[in-house]
């Protein structure tokens, strides 16, 4: 289950990672970030695609390193 919504999300980050930030910028707002920081925040997570892939995994979607890894293992 994890692994399509993280393929999703990867796919997006490639097409339009200008959205992809965007977003990011409002999950981060969400979190009572002032829009200035949390845009900041969301572009610094740009550096890289599996930077920005791992950010959007953790904030977006609520899926944590040990829930991936426990997900590839099949338990």
């Amino acid at each position: 289950m994890y692994d399509h919504e993280i393929a999703m999300e990867k796919k997006e980050i490639r097409i339009m990672p200008e959205v992809e930030e965007e977003e990011l910028a409002l999950v981060y707002q969400t979190k009572g970030i002032e829009v200035g920081i949390a845009r900041k925040m969301a572009a610094r997570s740009d550096a890289g695609p599996q930077r920005a892939l791992d950010e959007q995994v953790r904030e977006e979607l609520k899926i944590g390193e040990a829930t991936r890894r426990r997900s590839r293992k099949g338990g």
